[in-house]
C-alpha cells in the first residue's frame, strides 16, 4: 500500500465499528443496501461531519461534508499518483481522481463514476498498534507481504469491502490504513441531494 498523503497533515480522532461478516460479492446498489460500511469522517478537532460510505458517497458528497478550501488548497480533486492497491476482491478500484479534505488526513478517491472506492487515513485512531493487536480485533487480516521498510495487512471487513493496514517494519507499528471498494460503483448512487448542481460547478471550479 502506497501513502497517497503528499503533506503531513493533522491528527484527527475516528471510532471505527466493523462487525465481521464473510465474503459476498455484491453489486454496489445491494452491498449499499445490506448494511454497508459507513467510515465516520472526523475533523481535526474532534467534530464528526458525517459518514463516507464506499461505493456510494459521490465526489460532491464529499465536498458538502467537509469544510470548503480555498480555490488554491494543495489538496483540491486532482488526479492520483499512487493509491493504495486492494489484492483481494473481485473488482480492483482504478481511482481517477483523489481529494484531500481540509482539517483531516484523509486522502479519498473516486473513480469514472465520481465514487469513493478508497478511503486512507495516513493517522488512524489504531496508529501505533502491533499486528497481535490488530489480529485481535480483526482475525480475518491476512499477510499480504511485506519487505525491510513495511508489512502489510488485508480482510474483507463488509461485503464489498477490504480493509488494508500498513505497518512500518522497523517499528511493527500500524502507520496507515485504508478501504477499498471492490465491487462495481454506479453513476445515480447518491448519498446526498444536490438538486441545483451547485457542487458540480464547484468540483469543475477546482478543476475536478
Amino acid at each position: 500500500m502506497r501513502l497517497a498523503l503528499g503533506a503531513a497533515l493533522s491528527l484527527v480522532t475516528v471510532g471505527f465499528s466493523t462487525p465481521l461478516l464473510t465474503r459476498h460479492p455484491l453489486s454496489a446498489s445491494a452491498a449499499a443496501a445490506a448494511e454497508p460500511f459507513r467510515f465516520p469522517a472526523v475533523l481535526r478537532t474532534g467534530k464528526r461531519v458525517g459518514d463516507l460510505i464506499p461505493g456510494v458517497t459521490s465526489l460532491n458528497d464529499a465536498l458538502r461534508m467537509f469544510p470548503a478550501a480555498p480555490r488554491d488548497f494543495p489538496g483540491n480533486p486532482r488526479a492520483p499518483v499512487s493509491f493504495p492497491v486492494a489484492k483481494l476482491g473481485d473488482v480492483q478500484p482504478e481511482p481517477t481522481l483523489v481529494y484531500n479534505p481540509p482539517d483531516t488526513t484523509y486522502a479519498l478517491f473516486f473513480d469514472d463514476n465520481s465514487k469513493l472506492v478508497i478511503i486512507e487515513d495516513a493517522r488512524p485512531p489504531l496508529r501505533g498498534l502491533g499486528p497481535r493487536e490488530i489480529h485481535k480485533r480483526y482475525p480475518m487480516l491476512k499477510d499480504m507481504g511485506h519487505d525491510e521498510r513495511v508489512i502489510e495487512l488485508q480482510g474483507e471487513v463488509r461485503p464489498c469491502v477490504v480493509m488494508m493496514v500498513l505497518f512500518d517494519a522497523a517499528s511493527r507499528k500500524v502507520s496507515a490504513i485504508a478501504y477499498a471498494f471492490t465491487c462495481a460503483t454506479g453513476a445515480a448512487q447518491s448519498t446526498m441531494r444536490d438538486p441545483d448542481g451547485r457542487l458540480a460547478c464547484r468540483a469543475a471550479a477546482r478543476g475536478a
